[in-house]
């Protein structure tokens, strides 16, 4: 009895390891669809994309919260049909796509477009225009946006809630350096040394950090556990030696 007794529990045992593991898997197996379904919606954006000398065809808008910065939302150049309203100047706001969390529900990560707004975008770098643009489509309900995922990881900053996503944007050569007097056409940083007496290639990189939760209602920071997935994209685009303004 004693032998069939210890028998009987290391088959339990075994049975609620194989239980767990193929749950963990399971699990791990949709983190990573959610993971691929959201940057195939960015990759393909960014594969759409239009860049010129005034606008690199992303851009990275941080959120200040608390004298904190947040680099939560990506910007996308994305003209209808690839073909800008201006192709040599900055976007019209119609023609640019906004990935960054909801702001009523930071679980959630949602593409936003302003298909109405004929305005031109801020320059580049102006960071104020752009942070105040962003916060208006933040707090706008009406405008149509599509819903990436409802898993995002947030945390609380003092009475905000922010989502665990994160953007940063990689220039080469830079919008310092390409605006910079004091270097030379042949100084630039260009990669691999791409450039000709008239014209030279930027390299554009996004680098991106998500933090999925289990499920939508136990996103908040106490999560019993979230995954953590990292990921780049990269383009390159030709810039006019012509159309460089140094200061």
């Amino acid at each position: 009895m004693a032998i069939t007794g210890a028998l009987i529990v290391g088959v339990v045992t075994l049975a609620k390891v194989a239980e767990d593991t193929f749950q963990t898997a399971s699990t791990a197996i949709e983190d990573v669809q959610v993971w691929k379904t959201v940057t195939r919606r960015i990759d393909r954006a960014i594969r759409r994309s239009y860049a010129n000398e005034q606008f690199p065809g992303v851009l990275v808008v941080p959120r200040v919260a608390a004298g904190f910065s947040f680099p939560e939302t990506l910007v996308v150049w994305m003209p209808a049909d690839g073909k800008p309203a201006d192709p040599t100047g900055r976007p019209r706001l119609n023609e640019l796509v906004f990935f960054m969390p909801a702001e009523q529900a930071p679980d959630e990560l949602r593409e936003y477009t302003m298909p109405d707004s004929q305005a031109v975008a801020p320059p580049v770098d102006d960071g104020a225009g752009w942070r105040s643009l962003v916060e208006q489509i933040r707090t706008n309900t009406a405008l149509p946006s599509i819903l990436l995922t409802n898993r995002l990881r947030y945390f609380l900053l003092g009475d905000q809630k922010l989502g665990a996503v994160r953007f940063y944007l990689e220039m080469a050569p830079s919008i310092e350096e390409w605006k910079n007097s004091s270097l030379s056409w042949e100084d630039l940083s260009w990669p691999q040394g791409l450039f000709a007496p008239d014209r030279g290639q930027r390299r554009v990189r996004i680098r991106i950090e998500m933090q999925l939760a289990p499920s939508p209602t136990t996103a908040g920071f106490d999560a019993p556990y979230c995954r953590t997935f990292i990921g780049s994209l990269s383009f390159y685009y030709t810039l006019q030696k012509e159309n460089r303004v140094t200061q």
